[in-house]
């Protein structure tokens, strides 16, 4: 699927065209433990962008900013136990289905 009309999709649904790819990547990680710059690097979308993501994550309480790590060059979040993960994830499988792709 065209990460265009996922992202079109994402700004009519969640006011942000990159909220529904990040937040199905951050359901995905294995762990609880992530960094913006790892799912930048897996998404192809732009550090700040994602972190800015995380943020808002963090603002409604699915996710906790962990403190810093002296030496550790990344910020840490922490995915706490939320269905809306699992509700972007399906959604996001929902949609490249139904989205009109390549017909």
């Amino acid at each position: 699927m065209d990460s265009d009309e996922i992202r079109n999709f994402s700004k009519g649904l969640f006011g942000n065209r990159y909220r529904l790819e990040i937040a199905a990547e951050v359901a995905q990680v294995n762990g609880d433990l992530f960094h913006a710059k790892e799912l930048a690097d897996n998404l192809g979308i732009a550090h700040n962008v994602v972190s800015e993501q995380l943020k808002s994550f963090v603002e409604v309480g699915v996710c906790d900013d962990m403190p810093s790590v002296s030496g550790q060059r990344h910020r840490f979040y922490r995915r706490l136990d939320s269905t809306y993960w699992a509700g972007c994830l399906a959604t996001l499988e929902e949609i490249t289905i139904r989205l009109p792709h390549g017909q």
